[in-house]
């Protein structure tokens, strides 16, 4: 006789926006180990404010279980196992809801019993140079080399290296 694993998984949002706002969410997201590879779970975000606004998200892995192998979720793009953050933004229009996240878990084993928590952060890009300056960071954009033979705009060198 086959016993039927379950694996429970819970969704968290924090935004240090007030304008957003979890319209809906699954908060579990239920599966079995035995008969179910991936699990998914959804989060629909409102924008309370009174202008359109852009938001990156942010994954952090809180906890960890034998059963889950691994996860990823989905944004402007779906971003692999290894990515925490999103590299480009989801444009909210004031008061609209985005239903663009989803999350992806993958559960390594059939036979075992796990719960794994994980918490997501969006944050309005308007605020990066907020954040960085709270942080005690700051930015800067040189134009010191210059190609006549390259349209304007063209990078010709950077430093630091893109990663």
């Amino acid at each position: 006789m086959i016993s039927a694993a379950l694996v429970v998984a819970s969704f968290g949002i924090a935004s240090a926006q007030s304008s957003l706002q979890v319209a809906s969410m699954d908060s579990v997201v239920r599966g079995n180990s035995y008969s179910s590879g991936q699990l998914t779970g959804h989060i629909n975000l409102r924008n309370t404010s009174s202008s359109s606004k852009d938001y990156y998200a942010r994954r952090a892995k809180v906890g960890s279980s034998p059963v889950v192998d691994s996860n990823y979720f989905c944004w402007d793009l779906c971003y692999p196992t290894w990515s925490s953050s999103s590299m480009g933004t989801v444009t909210i229009p004031a008061g609209g809801v985005a239903n663009d996240f989803s999350c992806y878990i993958y559960l390594k084993a059939a036979g075992l019993t796990g719960v794994d928590t994980i918490w997501y952060t969006f944050k309005n890009a308007a605020d990066a140079k907020g954040i960085l300056e709270d942080l005690g960071l700051a930015y800067q954009i040189l134009d010191s080399i210059y190609d006549p033979t390259k349209p304007a705009g063209t990078i010709v060198a950077q430093n630091p290296q893109p990663t």
